[in-house]
């Protein structure tokens, strides 16, 4: 979800405060919440695509791609 700000740069970006552009990324000028990156996280979906590549390789059902 976009938060709107105005037209930021990344220069205004940058100047934000840590608890205002924490888990946010500039997109087109605009603040966008972005899903929390954290290790508990990565390494939850790095479990799942081990475990689903030995199935969908074995099983010659197509292929596995994790997004971050």
């Amino acid at each position: 979800m976009a938060t709107s700000t105005g037209h930021l740069t990344i220069e205004d970006f940058e100047r934000l405060p840590q608890e205002q552009a924490e888990n946010h990324e500039l997109v087109d000028g605009e603040l966008v919440e972005i899903s929390g990156n954290t290790l508990k996280r990565n390494y939850l979906r790095d479990f799942l695509i081990i475990r689903l590549h030995a199935v969908v390789l074995g099983g010659r059902l197509g292929r596995v791609v994790a997004e971050q």
